[in-house]
């Protein structure tokens, strides 16, 4: 019986070890073999804003136009309603998905970096340093308002001086 929990154990750590992402984006999977959760890891993102992009992208799976994940996986483990080509082929359709998340990912982490920059450096304006640190805990309602905001007032600044000359 021992035997067979150190045997266990280490094939769990070996298949934790064979893990790899690359990339700026990279799906980590738990060790599940269905059903398990995927989430979606961004270096340079804050741990609060990762979490939110994380929960919007599982958010995708509900919308009716998307594949829904899951699904996926218990129909493509369903063997007695399906043939392995019908497997294949849904196998195809969750790593399309997968892959879809991790562009979508990409791009939102991308865009997250320059909006990070550049509210970062308005720190002489306190809307720029408010919706920086809304930024930062993933709040990204509050900080799209406050930037509406900035937006504003600086429109407000050039129409000024559009004026005056």
């Amino acid at each position: 019986m021992m035997k067979l929990i150190i045997l266990l154990l280490l094939s769990a750590s070996i298949q934790a070890e064979m893990q790899q992402t690359t990339g700026n984006c990279s799906p980590v999977m738990d060790n599940t073999l269905i059903g398990g959760s995927v989430t979606i890891n961004c270096t340079g993102i804050a741990p609060k804003a990762l979490a939110k992009l994380n929960e919007l992208l599982e958010n995708l799976d509900s919308l009716p136009d998307s594949n829904k994940t899951i699904k996926n996986f218990h129909r493509l483990f369903d063997l007695q309603e399906r043939d392995l080509a019908t497997k294949d082929t849904e196998l195809r359709q969750t790593k399309l998905t997968l892959d879809d998340k991790v562009r979508l990912a990409e791009e939102w982490r991308q865009k997250y970096l320059d909006l990070e920059a550049r509210l970062l450096g308005e720190d002489s304006d306190e809307l720029g340093k408010k919706a920086a640190e809304a930024l930062l805990v993933g709040d990204l309602d509050l900080a799209g308002e406050l930037l509406d905001q900035l937006i504003g007032k600086q429109e407000l600044v050039v129409d000024k001086l559009a004026a005056n000359h």
